[in-house]
């Protein structure tokens, strides 16, 4: 039975929410840290793949045991491009993730299978009428939409597939983008798991957030086939939408996060990455930020995230200029080309741009990589100008 009481509680079942709770676990051992989600228990077969270019050295050092499979390098393919990126990429499984939290967390630690009703500054209640008193809460949960910015998304749906036979696969393939085009730019992830089994994720950058999953299944299972893998059985999937951000009032977004609630960490306060929308890189450093603190209060959280966001935001211009850049490309073929010239104007540059760890001198690289828009659009794009070209993400994700 539950205590009822934590120092730190942790909204959300997500890897946003389950690394902020491993983090402060790992690095405060006197602090009780608490999950709660109202999703089914954690764990499963799914997997977050990263290259060693997304964290520092203190980053992946903390997470080092969660890693499954580690390769040297990893490749890109494009139609007339497939090079070799000599840069490690790593995938970490929610399995391996789920053990790590009980271990750090305790049984006690985790609340699963239960709604959350409400939710405030030092408490939380559940739908079977416990409250969990906390020194501080947290949300992790995913974001119901992002008002006041606007851009596109980054949608993609993830299946772990046994497949009838072993597959060939050596390397990871972190972006096939010889694939049918469809719904912007289209692009396959995939990932050699075991000898029988592979990841495979289909990515869109698109203007919409829908997506029909039964169309998306039957175009990862024509990818399998077009490579010759027959699909045995689906070990796991899951789906969702990141935002692509372009612009927007992000003060006006902070103050409407921040009357929403408990203090938000993860994309429902802003931190990911404009032109990839992944939230895990900024997850981690923000927590390591938290576990530094010397009182973990709501105050001090609250006014620890809100410096971390509204730094981040500032300092990440360059890349909301590159998502106007790419999403102003109203066709695919542009699309396309913007990803396949980043990768052509050299692999540093491209893991770089991915990281959002680019230098100065490589941001000015940066702009004129061969855009995909024509040349008296590139500036006007990059320099705020032509909002009406993208989409408000709106208050309700949509």
């Amino acid at each position: 039975m539950h205590s009822g009481r934590a120092d730190i509680a942790i909204l959300g079942g997500g890897h946003v929410a389950a690394l902020t709770a491993l983090v402060l676990a790992r690095r405060r051992p006197g602090c009780k840290v608490m999950l709660i989600t109202g999703d089914a228990p954690l764990g499963g077969p799914l997997a977050w793949a990263f290259s060693s270019s997304d964290l520092n050295g203190d980053e992946r050092k903390l997470i080092d045991d969660l890693v499954e499979s580690r390769w040297r390098k990893h490749e890109v393919r494009f139609t007339r491009f497939m090079p070799a990126i000599p840069t490690p990429l790593q995938f970490i499984t929610d399995a391996r993730l789920a053990a790590a939290l009980a271990k750090a967390l305790g049984p006690d630690g985790i609340i699963t299978g239960i709604a959350i009703t409400a939710a405030d500054a030092d408490s939380v209640t559940l739908a079977d009428g416990r409250i969990i008193g906390a020194g501080a809460v947290i949300d992790a949960r995913a974001a119901p939409g992002y008002p006041h910015l606007y851009g596109g998304w980054r949608k993609y749906h993830g299946q772990i597939l046994r497949l009838e036979q072993p597959h060939a696969l050596v390397l990871p393939l972190r972006m096939d983008g010889r694939v049918k085009q469809a719904d912007g730019f289209r692009y396959v992830t995939t990932l050699p798991m075991a000898s029988d089994i592979v990841f495979v994720e289909d990515c869109c950058y698109s203007d919409n957030a829908e997506a029909d999953p039964v169309a998306v299944a039957a175009r990862i299972d024509k990818y399998c086939r077009s490579v010759g893998w027959q699909i045995a059985e689906v070990l796991g999937e899951h789906s969702g939408a990141a935002p692509v951000v372009a612009g927007g009032d992000f003060a006006a977004f902070r103050a409407e996060a921040a009357a929403a609630g408990p203090v938000a960490i993860g994309p429902r306060a802003g931190l990911f990455h404009p032109l990839t929308g992944e939230a895990v890189p900024l997850t981690l450093r923000t927590a390591l930020t938290l576990a530094a603190l010397s009182v973990l209060s709501p105050e001090s959280i609250a006014a620890t995230i809100a410096r971390v966001a509204t730094t981040h935001w500032r300092r990440s211009a360059h890349y909301r200029g590159l998502a106007r850049m790419l999403l102003g490309s109203a066709s695919t073929k542009r699309r396309y080309k913007f990803f396949e010239g980043l990768y052509r104007s050299g692999t540093d540059m491209a893991e770089h741009t991915l990281a959002g760890t680019l230098s100065p001198v490589e941001r000015l690289r940066g702009v004129a990589f061969a855009p995909p828009l024509p040349h008296g659009k590139v500036l006007r794009y990059y320099l705020r100008r032509g909002r009406a070209a993208f989409t408000p993400l709106g208050a309700d994700g949509a």
